[in-house]
Formats: structure tokens, sequence, C-alpha cells
């Protein structure tokens, strides 16, 4: 190989990763907004393909603001990496996304859609086992409110499915304020 060769190799592979970093959230390593755009546009396409099994679940996180308010945005980084993790956890087969400062999308598939109600509830549970350590420092007891919506035969598109799952969040987020009080 050249020294010609070896400087374009080279440079392909820089080009290469500057490309794969520009989807991935820089904080959390899952997927940016870029990212989850991309991934709505294909399942669109192939929901007009015929596509059909897939489930949306939106997670929103409790007290970020205060944490940051607080703690500061160092703990307030800890506290969105954490909360990230036990969503990672609890759907390793499939992409997450981070699409807002307190706001990640999880798009369930194969084996994770085929045992979402599982998942969605092992998610819950390990929210509520992280807050309720109240020994623990606030930026470590992770909470969110988490919502699922599924797929209909009657969804012309992958907005209408991930509204759902949002509207079902925010009925989780209420339940949450009404047993711990918000904050601001």
């Amino acid at each position: 190989m050249t020294e010609e060769e070896r400087e374009l190799k080279a440079l392909d592979e820089q080009i290469g990763q500057i490309s794969q970093e520009a989807y991935k959230d820089s904080l959390t390593g899952v997927g940016n907004k870029t990212a989850y755009n991309n991934k709505v546009i294909e399942i669109n396409q192939q929901i007009e393909k015929g596509f059909t099994d897939f489930a949306v679940v939106m997670v929103d996180m409790n007290n970020l603001k205060r944490i940051n308010d607080e703690y500061g945005h160092r703990s307030g980084d800890l506290y969105i990496k954490g909360c990230c993790y036990l969503i990672c956890e609890a759907f390793k087969h499939s992409p997450v996304f981070r699409i807002g400062g307190d706001e990640f999308v999880a798009i369930l598939r194969g084996q994770d859609f085929a045992a979402r109600l599982e998942n969605v509830q092992d998610l819950r549970n390990a929210f509520d086992d992280a807050y309720e350590q109240t020994e623990a420092d606030p930026w470590l007891r992770y909470s969110a409110s988490v919502g699922m919506a599924e797929y209909a035969s009657d969804d012309s598109s992958f907005e209408l499915v991930f509204k759902r799952a949002d509207k079902a969040m925010y009925e989780d987020k209420k339940l949450f304020k009404a047993l711990h009080g918000s904050y601001r």
C-alpha cells in the first residue's frame, strides 16, 4: 500500500467515525434527535409497505430540573446517564434515542416487542426501586415516567403511535406528581 493509499484509508476511517458520532448523543451514547428522526422516516416507509410489529416507549425523567438547580449540572448529567442506563437495560435489543434534555424514546421490535409489557413493567420497577433509595444522593435516585403504545392497524404513521405513547407517559407523570409532589 502506498503512502497516498494509507492516507486515503485513514481519512475514510476518520470520516466514518465522525459520521457515526453525528448520530449519537454526546452525554449518553444513545441515538440523538437526528438519528431518531431518521428512524421515524424509515419506520414510516415500512408502515407504507405493511410493516406493523413495533411499539414506542416514551420516557421523561422526573426531577431533573430540581437536581440541576439544587446540585448543579454535573449532578444532573449523572442523573441523565443513570436514567439512560436503566432504559437501555430494559430494552437491550432495541434502539434508544435521547430526543430532548430529559426525554428518551425506545422503539421496540423483535425480542423487546414480544416482551414489551414485561420490559416496561421491569423499567418502571427499576425506577421505583432507585427512587425509594432515600439514603442515596438525590442524583442517584433515578426516576422517570414511562408510557408505551403499540402500532395499531388504523395507524397511518409512526407519529400517531408516538402521540399515544407520549399521552400514556404524561398519565404516568401525573401519578408520580400526585404521589410525590412536583418541583416548580
